[in-house]
C-alpha cells in the first residue's frame, strides 16, 4: 500500500515537473486568467492535479 505522504510527494514533484517542461503554456494561462471562470477554460478544470492548463499550437493525429 502507498502511503498518503509519497503520493503528495510525487504529486508535487510532477507538477513542478510540468512547470518546468511548459513555461509558455504557464504564460499563456497567467495572461488568459482573468478572461476566465474562476481562471481556467472550463469549471470543472479546478479539481486537476495540474499547475495550469496545457496549450497546445498544434497537433497531428490527436481528436478532441
Amino acid at each position: 500500500m502507498i502511503r498518503a505522504d509519497l503520493l503528495t510527494q510525487l504529486q508535487r514533484a510532477e507538477a513542478e515537473r510540468y512547470r518546468e517542461t511548459h513555461p509558455r503554456s504557464a504564460a499563456l494561462a497567467a495572461a488568459a486568467q482573468p478572461h476566465w471562470l474562476y481562471g481556467l477554460p472550463t469549471h470543472w478544470m479546478r479539481d486537476w492535479p495540474l499547475p495550469h492548463p496545457l496549450f497546445v499550437s498544434r497537433a497531428q493525429g490527436a481528436e478532441l
